[in-house]
């Protein structure tokens, strides 16, 4: 997906009337990243956080741009954390059109699920454990990840493996727990009534949306 095309950087430039209702970013922060509401919302509370630069993985990021990312981040996961519980992380790390991966989006994007109570996410094998989101970008921004996926476990941390090359791996995962096997994908099923309530219910928890 080129810039051109990348639905994330249209909802990070266009204006607000511009852009359909659930592209319309929660937070915006200008050169940082914004978030915008998770299509295939299986159940309410989901978000995705993107940072404004074009890069396949949050591994990839400008090192200037990480902490300020991460601020808005924790500032997302309080928001749903505050609203609707506590918050599953995950991400399917670097996608590229020559090879099949996990991903489905070339522009880096963490997923953010109030689904932590729920759910938990599992990996084939993994490479390492983190103790914290900032710990595995504080380390590895400096150095080309290959396709990765990343997923919150119990107790806060961070995990990282290969990327398996199944699309949306951890969205089926999640499906398939929540009692929705067959609604995995966010193209055929994007649950707008809950996309819909994430949008009100921050609303009603006074979070504004991006301009």
């Amino acid at each position: 997906m080129a810039m051109a095309s990348c639905f994330i950087c249209t909802a990070r430039s266009e204006k607000r009337q511009n852009l359909p209702w659930y592209d319309v970013p929660l937070r915006r922060v200008d050169g940082v990243g914004l978030t915008l509401l998770g299509v295939g919302a299986v159940a309410p509370g989901y978000l995705l956080a993107c940072p404004d630069a074009h890069v396949r993985s949050l591994a990839a990021m400008p090192q200037w741009m990480a902490a300020p990312f991460l601020s808005l981040v924790d500032a997302a996961v309080a928001d749903l954390t505050c609203r609707f519980g506590p918050v599953l992380v995950f991400e399917h790390g670097a996608c590229e059109s020559a090879v099949r991966t996990s991903a489905c989006v070339d522009h880096a994007h963490l997923h953010l699920w109030a689904l932590a109570d729920r759910v938990a996410l599992t990996l084939p094998r993994y490479w390492a454990t983190y103790p914290d989101l900032r710990s595995f970008v504080a380390e590895t921004r400096a150095t080309a990840l290959p396709s990765y996926l990343l997923h919150s476990d119990e107790s806060g941390g961070i995990r990282i493996g290969p990327d398996v090359g199944v699309p949306q791996f951890f969205r089926r995962q999640i499906a398939s727990q929540l009692g929705h096997p067959d609604e995995w994908d966010y193209a055929a099923c994007p649950f707008g009534q809950h996309m819909n309530a994430t949008r009100k219910g921050l609303d009603r928890a006074g979070i504004r949306h991006g301009d």
